[in-house]
């Protein structure tokens, strides 16, 4: 009788498989779609929904903290109370700008898109725990002097197509505003799904940063700079908003709005001030690390990048790809590691080839001179993918007899053309091989260089220049001297002309023993 009830209610049904995969229990829950009859898209959507959202722990708080809350937030829900030891809102009420018609709409997507480069972004909606549809209330959109949240409630009755198609183009396209988030997947999701776009436009995201992920990636690289707050340590897979602000910012934030209804108008003040502090804090917990880095030498700028990949890379749609001269479609299940993601390119894509290099992927990048048969007698020798621009794509299909190749059909020098090619072909990528390999050669033994290794390296090669015999190798770090030692004897020239003074003491600097060069 219970199986029959659950059958009937299509909310119901995806509500215990979400359960029963939330609790680890995949076998369970496969044997239990099957019973259901629930389709395998229908499954695999579920589970992809699951992805974005916080793992169990953080869910059964989220639901033990809506018991607790519900009742009293009925009441008073117009009282608020100061809480010390929580986040507290820098700036003013005023500085709030509730936006609830087309007019408010479409000011503030041109100001944001016009004079503003990074924005925080959250959303709220009313929490259902998977018993019926989740309906967006509000987006919080978050600069530096303003927060602007979007009444949606409001919006969807008077936004047509066409303003749904400019906020979507203006702010989530656009690669000169880097958007912030926290579990910013789910957010994304809830958006793309609330909003009214034009049926069958694709919709397209760039510089998207989950600053979960980014805190994650600078925990791994710099462990011990990361050591700065007794709270960082916390292993948890994922790590709440709250939580996070309090591991960077020295405060959690203050929960009691966090379940209230958000459907129910007017909003009070303190609802106001919570979804506002929502999407201001990203911003304030960026420059906190920022400074951190700046402090401690850190590489902030590519972490970030990496960040943004590995963000974007969540949820954004796998695209078809060329196969060989047949035309058939590829599909790349299977994690490549990026160290065995061996390509070659030609010389049109030589700033897309650096960055691929950058993240550890064995790119064979071709000189100006090599033509269309050089670059499928490599791919057929080496075993590499092709990786070409459209303006080759005629000359190289012909010639391709086994592999396949990939056209870059938008600017290569964008950041999302790197994300397209990792997310497609499936690219797993590693934070310890970030500049594993030569910028030059691709070779991928490297060691790190500190400050005083490089002082050291460029007085050892001015004796070496003007006499052998005098060359004290003893004064490098003892696992350094048996590399430089074998690079002397075969004459390979370190190469220091990618490299100023004033820069080697704010990035990590590596030496290709391959080639020499240093970067």
């Amino acid at each position: 009788m219970m199986m029959n009830i659950v059958r009937e209610n299509k909310e119901l049904k995806k509500y215990l498989i979400k359960k029963l995969l939330l609790k680890g229990e995949k076998k369970t829950a496969l044997e239990m779609s099957e019973k259901l009859n629930i389709s395998e898209d229908t499954f695999k959507t579920i589970e992809c929904d699951i992805e974005t959202q916080m793992n169990l722990e953080l869910v059964q708080e989220e639901e033990n903290e809506f018991l607790e809350v519900t009742d009293s937030s009925a009441t008073n829900n117009d009282v608020t109370e100061d809480v010390p030891d929580t986040l507290t809102f820098d700036l003013n009420v005023s500085d709030i700008k509730f936006v609830t018609s087309k007019e408010e709409f479409i000011k503030c997507i041109n100001d944001l898109s016009q004079n503003y480069e990074m924005i925080g972004i959250d959303s709220e909606w009313k929490p259902s725990f998977g018993l019926s549809h989740d309906r967006l209330s509000l987006i919080q959109l978050a600069v530096y002097d303003k927060v602007c949240i979007l009444d949606i409630l409001s919006l969807t009755e008077c936004l047509d197509a066409e303003q749904w198609d400019k906020f979507m183009d203006d702010i989530f396209a656009n690669p000169k505003i880097i958007k912030l988030g926290c579990g910013v997947t789910c957010d994304v999701n809830m958006i793309i799904s609330n909003s009214k776009c034009t049926p069958g436009k694709t919709k397209r995201f760039s510089h998207i940063l989950d600053i979960s992920i980014f805190y994650r990636k600078l925990q791994e690289v710099y462990p011990e700079e990361m050591k700065y707050n007794n709270n960082s340590d916390d292993k948890r897979s994922s790590i709440g908003l709250s939580k996070l602000c309090e591991i960077i910012l020295g405060k959690p934030l203050n929960k009691e709005e966090r379940l209230c209804d958000w459907e129910k108008r007017p909003l009070t003040d303190s609802q106001l001030e919570y979804a506002a502090l929502d999407a201001y804090c990203l911003l304030q917990m960026y420059d906190k690390l920022k400074k951190l880095a700046s402090e401690n030498n850190m590489n902030f700028d590519h972490l970030s990048t990496v960040a943004i990949v590995m963000t974007t890379s969540l949820w954004k749609p796998k695209k078809k790809i060329k196969g060989n001269r047949t035309g058939r479609t590829l599909s790349i299940q299977t994690p490549v590691p990026v160290e065995q993601f061996k390509v070659v390119m030609d010389s049109g894509l030589e700033i897309l080839g650096k960055k691929l290099k950058g993240y550890g992927a064995d790119v064979l990048i071709l000189n100006k001179s090599d033509g269309p048969e050089d670059i499928a007698a490599v791919a057929e020798s080496e075993g590499r993918i092709i990786i070409c621009s459209e303006k080759i794509q005629e000359m190289v299909e012909d010639k391709v007899k086994d592999g396949f190749y990939y056209t870059v059909s938008k600017n290569p020098d964008e950041l999302s053309a790197v994300a397209d090619v990792i997310q497609f072909f499936n690219v797993q990528l590693n934070i310890k091989k970030i500049f594993s390999r030569c910028f030059i050669c691709s070779n991928e033994d490297c060691i790190k260089l500190r400050p005083d290794d490089l002082n050291l390296l460029r007085k050892l090669v001015l004796e070496k220049e003007s006499n052998t015999e005098t060359c004290d190798l003893s004064l490098l770090r003892s696992d350094l001297q048996p590399i430089i030692k074998r690079m002397f004897r075969s004459e390979t020239v370190l190469k220091f002309s990618n490299y100023s003074n004033t820069r080697m003491h704010k990035v990590q600097t590596f030496l290709c023993t391959k080639c020499g060069n240093i970067f």
